[in-house]
């Protein structure tokens, strides 16, 4: 057994919250007077704060050399653990041992200042990850390499793009002489290209060099190529502890699944004019009644609910957009443009009947979106999850819990 790298152990985090800044009572401003007033009533801010865990009873272990992934939805609690494992904020309770040199990149332009050059900007990220001066300019033409950005490396940062700027700091990360090391979603920003050369630089410095790396990521095909394993966090818990990725990726889909619902009239993540609103959306077997999970294969009904707050509408045009859960996008649904029929009634109902639904086991998310006369009216993305599954074992093993087109065929060999 590999000797320990990380060892967290009841690991805790909490915030005081004070009813003023949540809820009904949040305001975007606070005015002079409310301040003046909860002075004078000598009122305790404290007495009706209350405690918001950002993490709770974390525990797990993490072995010299390897690549551990942590997957959550937003708010889960995972840049929080990068940052108290860093050492960026401190936890309310529980131990943390590390064992080796460390160094973090947990968001674009870490340790970067915008009036610097790129150049200096090497200097001075370098050596706020602990790096000294001999050690940068033992490694300073790697990184301009690496980083892709020698053409601009006399420019002040504050041009540069925001993948020009994630690309020189994670140069400076990746070359860092740590024995471990934090990421935090840098891979969110950049090309196709630079995305993969990242990557395959993390494999080599574990490989290698055997360093270990925690890896926060939302692209799950990134978390399977790198990680040897992950964990899976949810409202500050730690749902699952260090298992295999394809294990950890299946329940992060239930978990996507199950805390996204198909009822849309309340979302505020909306875009669009507005003329048309989405309100609500379900999947349906051929009897009528709504599913969530469903076979590959099955023939469904996609149901979208929508109103017209303007009645001089006369055309609606919905699309389907059905999507790896990293965004990939599978399959798109398209009804063409539908003329309403002449009836005073705003609230409508279209279906989608999908004959054969030909995509492997695994979870996939819906984005939707409503035209009129070539403009968006509403379009929300995430809008709902289903859960495909299949009794067919060859299916299952091919898909690793991402879902993707299955394409009906046979091989012969002569």
């Amino acid at each position: 057994m590999k000797p320990l790298a990380i060892r967290v152990n009841g690991l805790g985090k909490s915030y005081k919250i004070t009813p003023a800044n949540i809820g009904k009572k949040w305001r975007k401003r606070r005015v002079l007077t409310e301040d003046l007033s909860r002075l004078m009533s000598r009122k305790n801010d404290r007495s009706d704060a209350f405690t918001f865990w950002a993490l709770k009873n974390i525990s797990f272990e993490v072995q010299k050399g390897e690549v551990l992934g942590i997957m959550g939805p937003n708010g889960a609690g995972k840049s929080t653990l990068l940052k108290i494992l860093s050492k960026i904020t401190y936890p309310t309770e529980g131990e943390v041992d590390i064992w080796g040199r460390t160094g973090a990149l947990l968001e674009v332009g870490t340790g970067f200042h915008s009036e610097l050059t790129g150049r200096e900007n090497i200097y001075l990220s370098g050596s706020i990850m602990g790096m000294t001066r001999q050690e940068i300019e033992q490694k300073f033409d790697e990184i301009v390499e690496f980083s892709g950005v020698e053409e601009f490396l006399d420019v002040p940062v504050k041009r540069f793009s925001s993948g020009m700027e994630m690309r020189l700091a994670f140069s400076v990360a990746a070359h860092l002489e740590a024995e471990i090391l934090f990421i935090d979603e840098v891979l969110a920003v950049g090309d196709a290209a630079f995305r993969q050369k990242c990557i395959n630089k993390m494999e080599a410095i574990t490989e290698q060099q055997g360093r270990t790396i925690l890896f926060v990521s939302h692209q799950l095909s990134a978390i399977q190529e790198l990680c040897d394993k992950a964990i899976v966090l949810e409202k500050g818990k730690l749902v699952s502890p260090p298992t295999s990725v394809t294990n950890a990726i299946e329940i992060y889909h239930k978990i996507m699944a199950e805390n996204v619902g198909h009822s849309l009239a309340d979302r505020l993540d909306r875009q669009g004019m507005g003329k048309l609103t989405l309100k609500d959306f379900s999947i349906h077997d051929l009897n009528g009644n709504v599913i969530q999970q469903l076979e590959v294969g099955q023939e469904v009904e996609l149901r979208i609910h929508f109103e017209r707050s303007d009645p001089s509408v006369c055309d609606a045009s919905v699309e389907i957009e059905l999507s790896q859960p990293d965004g990939q996008l599978l399959v798109s649904l398209d009804s063409g443009n539908q003329q309403f029929q002449s009836t005073p009634r705003l609230d409508h109902q279209i279906s989608c009947f999908v004959s054969e639904l030909p995509i492997t086991p695994g979870v996939v998310q819906l984005n939707l979106k409503l035209d009129s006369g070539g403009v968006v009216q509403d379009k929300i993305t995430h809008a709902a999850y289903m859960i495909i599954n299949s009794h067919q074992p060859l299916l299952e093993q091919s898909s690793s819990a991402i879902p993707m087109i299955h394409i009906e065929h046979k091989w012969e060999l002569s």
